[in-house]
């Protein structure tokens, strides 16, 4: 070896040596990811949650913020919470991955500390977490048994409607009814039929001593969804299941649905039904012959109810959905078949008929108007819900003469218009509920919506 070239190979071995060594150091001080128990999911989620924690291993906040996501939204929480504090120290000025961490110490029970994160991204940079942040800093509030303060949150956290319901139940609980059902009836407006909602007003009414409102509650909640409880309350937590396998092929289909592409979306159901048989359960079922009344497929649903009614209970809902294709298709005898056995599992709630009994025999003329109005109104989102949609018509028809203030039975009438693409009927009703009532902002949305597109058609 030369003299020459002894010096350069020393010095490539210094650096080598000294790379290899800060390399290993970084490795050995670095935190293990933890390793989680993934066989009780889909084998399509358990293979993705396995790849998230092959590129966790690394310095990039990235990585483990999706692996910490993931954990927190399949309930591994401890391990959940270990990784996305690492993701929060990696990146310190990441509010989004902040806000994570405080609803995975959250959902732990570490209280304190899930607030203290929950302010400091309240005091950051992103306005549009503010109220999200001090919704859920009034939940730690209420679970650490301090109602003024939770209170105190939820007020901060307004015009939030998840907040604002929060807020009724609390000033129920803490005897401020008549502020409580202000609240109530100012969300009313935005959330019908909110299952969540009509318990509270059930409660609402009975510390108020009006029995008659009681029973209307009582009706309207056996009616409801929990949609304000469903679609915000766990949003955050959907929206990453909706990235991984059995949850991402679902989402897809509901791609498919916004699109307006009710078949394409049966078709991929099948591929769901036929790729995750053991995932398959009476919800999922009940959700894809949904799809197969928006598609008006008949022969897929008759053929799905056949494969897995042995192993499952098919629901009523999913008996009504049959019932209701075999009507439209004209096979009236099976019609009524399904639609007796759905009636039969689930008959109509005796509370109409304490209703009635209220109303005729004990109510004034005015709270007789208000039920057969109410009757109307109930009826006709019903069957707009399962897609009936000449019967809804009629039932919000009538509603909205009976209700002349009410701009829903108006804006569920542009709902119809629009599901039919009947483009002019629909702006018409949205206009009707304005009219009624100029904050109706979901009628300004779609408004808004119909109007781009009339503009990028042109």
């Amino acid at each position: 070896m030369s003299s020459r070239a002894r010096p350069l190979l020393i010095g490539l071995l210094v650096v080598e040596l000294a790379v290899g060594g800060y390399l290993v150091v970084t490795r050995l001080g670095r935190p293990p990811v933890p390793q989680v128990d993934v066989r009780r999911l889909p084998p399509a989620t358990a293979a993705a949650i396995r790849h998230l924690e092959s590129q966790a291993d690394s310095d990039r906040p990235a990585a483990w913020r999706e692996l910490g996501e993931a954990y927190l939204a399949y309930g591994y929480l401890p391990e959940g919470e270990v990784v996305l504090a690492r993701a929060v120290a990696l990146d310190e000025t990441n509010e989004a991955v902040r806000w994570m961490h405080a609803r995975c110490l959250e959902r732990l029970g570490r209280l304190d500390e899930a607030i203290a994160e929950f302010e400091r991204v309240a005091s950051g940079s992103d306005a549009g977490r503010d109220p999200d942040c001090w919704q859920r800093i009034g939940k730690c509030r209420l679970r650490a048994e301090q109602p003024e303060k939770a209170i105190a949150a939820f007020e901060k956290a307004l015009p939030s409607s998840l907040a604002e319901f929060e807020l009724a139940r609390v000033l129920l609980r803490t005897g401020r009814v008549d502020e409580g059902m202000k609240h109530i009836e100012q969300l009313r407006r935005t959330q019908p039929l909110d299952i969540f909602l009509e318990t509270v007003a059930v409660e609402g009414a009975r510390l108020q001593g009006d029995l008659f409102r009681m029973a209307v509650a009582e009706e309207r909640a056996e009616r409801g969804t929990g949609e304000m409880e469903q679609q915000r309350e766990w949003k955050d937590l959907e929206l990453i299941r909706s990235r991984y396998g059995l949850m991402a092929e679902l989402a897809e289909c509901s791609a498919e649905l916004e699109a307006r592409r009710a078949a394409q979306a049966v078709n991929r159901f099948e591929t769901v039904l036929q790729t995750n048989p053991p995932e398959v359960t009476e919800v999922l079922l009940t959700n894809g012959l949904q799809m197969t009344y928006l598609a008006q497929d008949l022969s897929t649903a008759s053929r799905w109810v056949a494969s897995f009614e042995p192993r499952l209970a098919i629901s009523p809902l999913a008996r009504h959905i049959l019932g209701e294709m075999e009507w439209n298709g004209g096979s009236r005898q099976r019609a009524r078949e399904w639609l007796a056995a759905s009636q039969k599992m689930q008959p109509k709630s005796e509370v109409a008929s304490r209703l009635a009994e209220l109303s005729e025999d004990k109510g004034s003329a005015e709270r007789r108007a208000e039920y057969r109005s109410e009757v109307f109104w109930l009826e006709g989102v019903d069957a707009y819900r399962i897609g009936s949609f000449e019967a809804a018509e009629g039932h919000l028809q009538e509603a909205a003469r009976r209700r002349p203030q009410d701009p829903l039975p108006e804006f569920y009438r542009g709902e119809i218009a629009l599901s039919q693409r009947e483009w002019s009927t629909a702006e018409k009703a949205y206009g009707r509920a304005i009219a009624r009532d100029p904050h109706c902002g979901r009628a300004h949305d779609r408004l808004r919506a119909l109007a781009s597109r009339s503009g990028s058609s042109e």
